[in-house]
């Protein structure tokens, strides 16, 4: 993957420190060094509108489902309703499993579905394909 991977901008959303500092260290060890993270689904959309306003706006978020203030089912119908955001690559990173979830969020716009526990090599490869994406568009 390269160079590229430097300019990538990621955020990473969940209410668990533990899952996001072991998710962070992932996306460093595969190449990624802009990493951001927000701890709620409110939080998480002010980060991305400032990250918009500011000219560098995330490529990709990776969103838990299960989160106070806003779930990442809200988070995600937030961004793809958003003309500023609503091209933002964004996968659902969750222990729901549940096979109506996984069609709700992809039907409502996930670009991926990542069930937890996430180790490296799964996240190297689903990366991979998102970055695949942005590349092509």
């Amino acid at each position: 993957m390269g160079d590229s991977l430097s300019s990538i901008r990621i955020l990473v959303v969940d209410d668990s420190a533990s899952f996001l500092q072991s998710f962070t260290a992932s996306l460093h060890e595969i190449g990624f060094t802009k990493v951001f993270t927000a701890t709620n689904g409110a939080e998480a959309l002010k980060v991305a509108e400032r990250a918009y306003d500011d000219g560098a706006p995330f490529s990709v978020i990776f969103c838990d489902w299960n989160m106070p203030e806003l779930n990442g089912l809200e988070v995600l119908k937030n961004l793809r309703n958003s003309e500023k955001q609503n091209s933002i690559l964004i996968a659902m990173v969750t222990t729901e499993a549940e096979k109506a979830k996984v069609v709700e969020a992809i039907t409502s716009g996930a670009n991926d579905y990542i069930f937890k526990p996430v180790d490296t090599p799964t996240l190297r490869r689903k990366i991979t394909r998102l970055v695949s994406l942005l590349q092509k568009s």
